[in-house]
């Protein structure tokens, strides 16, 4: 009993691991004027990774979502309408299956 009891929490614990994601920003470029003069806020994601642009557009709305809700910028379509221009390129994708998350990701 105690065994199974074991199993399942170490199944369990292996697959929330599994699950964590391991994005990360390559780089950070500091400003050279002081962000808050400005008002509107574009944004303009891009790929260098072939059949992304599902995550293109994801990546997008999540910094959409995100900024909204620091209530600093308002975030405008096109950037002839804004102030302020944010320019993101997607250079490596690592697309992963849910099952292959669960199998292997723990082990990543």
């Amino acid at each position: 009993m105690k065994s199974r009891a074991f199993m399942t929490i170490i199944i369990f614990a292996v697959t929330l691991w599994g699950c964590a994601s391991t994005g990360m920003v390559s780089s950070i470029i500091s400003p050279t004027v002081s962000l808050d003069n400005f008002k509107t806020l574009s944004i303009n994601v891009q790929t260098k990774v072939e059949d992304s642009e599902k995550e293109v557009q994801a990546f997008k709305e999540i910094l959409i979502t995100e900024l909204k809700k620091k209530n600093k910028w308002e975030v405008v379509e096109s950037s002839s309408q804004s102030q302020l221009e944010l320019l993101a390129t997607i250079t490596n994708l690592n697309k992963v299956t849910t099952a292959g998350r669960l199998l292997v990701g723990a082990f990543d």
